[in-house]
């Protein structure tokens, strides 16, 4: 059953994978149109609008990785402290046990 399951959500996940390319693909065919982007430091760079669509995505789920990355060794950092605050209390209410 357990095998059943890692091979369900195997091929659900390559289904996944298989039709974000898919839809990738056809939304960069379908907006070819060239733009110019003026941004503040560089001077004006020209590109397709799906490429400026797609490396904004692609610089947002990057920014949202690093945040979430972040936040996640800052929460893994408060875990292990009050792990170790949990074992010095429990020496202690062990001590103090085993002296009455």
């Amino acid at each position: 059953m357990k095998d059943t399951l890692k091979s369900f959500g195997k091929i659900l996940s390559i289904s996944l994978l298989i039709a974000v390319l898919i839809i990738g693909v056809l939304f960069s065919l379908q907006n070819q149109v060239l733009v110019t982007v003026d941004l503040l430091l560089f001077s004006p760079i020209e590109g397709t609008l799906a490429f400026w669509i797609l490396a904004s995505f692609a610089l947002g789920v990057l920014i949202s990785l690093l945040v979430l990355s972040l936040l996640y060794l800052r929460i893994q950092k408060r875990n292990i402290q009050l792990t170790l605050k949990v074992r010095s209390l429990q020496r202690q209410l062990d001590n103090n046990q085993t002296t009455k």
